[in-house]
C-alpha cells in the first residue's frame, strides 16, 4: 500500500497553516486561477505572507537586510511592480518553510503529488475527447496578455489552442506546462536526493511518487521539463549512488546508497523510453516524441514560434548585457528588443542580465545559492540545483520562482542536519 491507514495524521494549526501557505506557493507560480486576476491574487499572497513573516519569523535579520537592499535597488531601477513580484516569491516561500521545517518537504511533495494525480484523468480525457475535457473543467475565461482562453481554475487548467496541440499537454492547475514541470521536477529532486527528510514515506510510496512525477513531466510536453528530469535522473544514477564530498571525512557515510530505488528508476525510465520509441515508429508526426521534442527543437529556428522567441531574446539580451554589466533598465532593453523582434519573450535570466545587470542579478541570486557551496554538500548535487535553475530560467519569465529558490535552502539544511550529525555521532 502506498498510504498506511494506521498512520495517524495530526491535523493541528501547523498542518492547516502550512498546507494553506503551500497552496499559495503553488498558486504564485501561475495557476489558472492566479493569472485570471494576477494583481488581485498577488496582493493577497503578498499581504498574507508579509504579515506572517513579521509576526512569526524569528530569524529574520539577514533576510530583512537583504530585502531592504533589494528594495532600494529595484525601486531605483525598475519600480514597484517587479519588487512586488520578488517579495511575493520570497515571503510566501519563507512563510511556508518556517511554519514547520521538519514537515515542509513531505507536505510540499504531497500537495504536488495530489495535483499530479488529479491531472492524469484530465489529460487522458483531453486525448480521447477534447470537447468533453473543456466541458468538464468549466467555463472559459479570457486573460489579458494571452491570445487564447483558459478553461478551468481549481483542479485543472486547459488551453484549447488546437493548432499547436495544446490539449495534448498536461498543464495540471497551471497556465502553461513550463510551470507544471518546475513543480514536478522540484518534487522529484526531493524524492530522490532528500529521502531522509520525508516523514511517513514508505519505499512503496517513494517509488509510486517517483513514477508519478516522471509520467506527469512526460505528459506536460515541456522540453525544459524533459531536460530537467533527465539531469535529475542522470545525476542520481551516475553520481548520487557514488557521491563523494570534497572533504574525505564524509566519504564512508555518503557512499551508502538505495540500490533498490535506483534499479526501479532505471527500469521505469527504460520502459518509458521504449514506449515512446514504439509510439514514434507507429504514429510518426502525431507521436509525443515528434510533438514535444523534434518539433520543439526545429521550431527554435522558425520565426513566430515560442522556441524562436526565446532564442532571439537570448541573442539580443546577451549582446546588451556584455556591454552593460550593470544593466540598461527594463524599458530601455524592451525598446531595443522591440526593434529587433517584438515577439521575443522568456529567458528571464538573460533578460535580467541586460535590464538589471549581470552583477546585480548574480548578487540577487547568490543570497539563495551561495549556501550550497559548503564542504559538506556534494558538489555534483549543488551543480544540479544550479543547472535546474538555469535550464528553467532560459525559458520562463520570472527570475524568482519559489520552487526553484527553495532547493538550495532546503538541501543545504538537509545536508547540514543529516551529514554532519552522522559524522558527529561517529557513524
Amino acid at each position: 500500500m502506498f498510504f498506511n491507514p494506521c498512520i495517524k495524521i495530526k491535523i493541528g494549526r501547523n498542518f492547516i497553516l502550512q498546507y494553506l501557505f503551500l497552496y499559495l506557493l503553488l498558486m504564485s507560480h501561475g495557476t489558472g486561477l492566479y493569472v485570471s486576476n494576477i494583481l488581485f491574487f498577488r496582493c493577497i499572497i503578498f499581504g498574507i505572507s508579509v504579515v506572517y513573516f513579521f509576526l512569526s519569523y524569528k530569524k529574520k535579520n539577514n533576510l530583512t537586510i537583504y530585502l531592504l537592499i533589494l528594495s532600494i535597488y529595484i525601486l531605483l531601477r525598475e519600480g514597484g511592480q517587479l519588487l512586488l513580484n520578488y517579495y511575493e516569491s520570497i515571503l510566501v516561500l519563507y512563510g511556508a518553510y518556517n511554519i514547520d521545517r521538519k514537515m515542509f518537504c513531505s507536505r510540499f511533495v504531497n500537495i504536488c503529488a495530489f495535483f499530479a494525480i488529479v491531472s492524469i484523468p484530465y489529460y487522458i480525457l483531453g486525448l480521447v475527447n477534447p470537447v468533453a475535457l473543456l466541458n468538464w473543467v468549466g467555463e472559459p475565461y479570457t486573460v489579458e496578455g494571452y491570445d487564447f482562453d483558459f478553461y478551468g481554475w481549481i483542479l485543472y487548467t486547459a488551453r484549447p489552442r488546437v493548432e499547436v496541440n495544446e490539449l495534448l499537454r498536461n498543464n495540471s492547475i497551471y497556465a502553461e506546462p513550463g510551470i507544471t514541470q518546475m513543480l514536478l521536477n522540484s518534487s522529484l529532486f526531493i524524492i530522490l536526493f532528500m529521502e531522509k527528510y520525508l516523514h511517513g514515506f514508505s519505499s512503496k510510496k517513494i517509488t509510486f511518487f517517483t513514477v508519478l512525477f516522471v509520467m506527469a513531466v512526460i505528459t506536460s510536453g515541456s522540453t525544459t521539463g524533459y531536460i530537467g528530469m533527465a539531469l535529475i535522473i542522470a545525476t542520481y544514477i551516475l553520481y548520487e549512488n557514488k557521491r563523494k564530498l570534497r572533504n574525505e571525512k564524509f566519504e564512508i557515510f555518503l557512499t551508502k546508497i538505495n540500490k533498490k530505488l535506483g534499479k526501479k528508476i532505471i527500469f521505469v525510465f527504460a520502459i518509458v523510453i521504449i514506449a515512446l520509441a514504439v509510439q514514434y515508429c507507429i504514429y510518426q508526426e502525431e507521436s509525443l516524441v515528434y510533438q514535444f521534442v523534434i518539433s520543439k527543437t526545429t521550431e527554435m529556428f522558425l520565426e513566430g514560434t515560442s522556441g524562436h522567441a526565446r532564442t532571439k531574446i537570448i541573442e539580443v539580451a546577451s549582446e546588451v548585457a556584455i556591454s552593460n554589466f550593470f544593466g540598461v533598465g527594463d524599458s530601455t532593453f524592451m525598446s531595443i528588443l522591440g526593434k529587433v523582434d517584438k515577439g521575443a519573450n522568456g529567458a528571464i535570466l538573460i533578460h535580467s542580465f541586460a535590464s538589471l545587470g549581470i552583477v546585480p542579478t548574480i548578487l540577487i541570486l547568490s543570497y539563495f545559492y551561495k549556501r550550497i557551496f559548503k564542504s559538506y554538500i556534494p558538489l555534483g548535487n549543488a551543480l544540479l540545483i544550479i543547472a535546474l535553475y538555469v535550464n528553467t530560467e532560459l525559458a520562463q519569465s520570472r527570475l524568482l520562482y519559489p520552487s526553484l529558490i527553495m532547493l538550495p535552502i532546503i538541501y543545504a539544511n538537509y545536508c547540514k542536519i543529516y551529514f554532519c550529525r552522522r559524522i558527529l555521532n561517529g557513524k
